[in-house]
């Protein structure tokens, strides 16, 4: 079984660590089912003028921060679109940039429209205990707080 295991943190500083960190990825995201035990995301995503994925997301409850995870690839790009086009309403919309720190993959998410000037940094785990070095930037945690889960700032893009 996937399992994913997330912290997320507040960004402190954003307007000078933003410079820092190149191009972002466009990703625009809706969800087919949305509740507190279950959801089904569809995800397209745009790096610069000539990369373009999409994914489809099922997750399951989370305990504490840990929960099912299963992610597919779309090979059609264009369906993806338009299933999130005529599918999802409303849409997430956010710019992801990534920061490696040590072995670590950090997953920063600016949001725009109505979450905006939200930002978040997040972060995968093997074990909801493992040891974590923290960047400067990261601010208050907020792993336990599901007003800050996607699934919750949809309803305010």
């Amino acid at each position: 079984m996937a399992k994913e295991i997330e912290r997320k943190f507040l960004v402190r500083d954003w307007e000078s660590l933003k410079p820092k960190l190149g191009t972002p990825w466009l990703i625009r995201q809706g969800y087919l089912v949305n509740s507190p035990e279950k959801t089904v995301r569809i995800r397209v995503a745009n790096w610069g003028s000539w990369y373009n994925k999409a994914t489809l997301t099922v997750k399951g409850k989370t305990t504490g921060i840990t929960r099912d995870e299963y992610e597919f690839a779309l090979d059609n790009f264009a369906e993806a679109s338009e299933i999130l086009e005529r599918m999802c309403s409303p849409i997430l919309r956010k710019h992801r940039y990534i920061w490696m720190q040590g072995n670590k993959k950090w997953e920063i998410d600016e949001f725009i429209d109505g979450n905006a000037p939200l930002v978040i940094a997040e972060v995968e785990l093997t074990d909801e205990n493992q040891a974590l070095d923290l960047p400067e930037w990261v601010g208050e945690e907020v792993s336990y707080d599901n007003r800050y889960y996607n699934s919750h700032l949809i309803k305010t893009s």
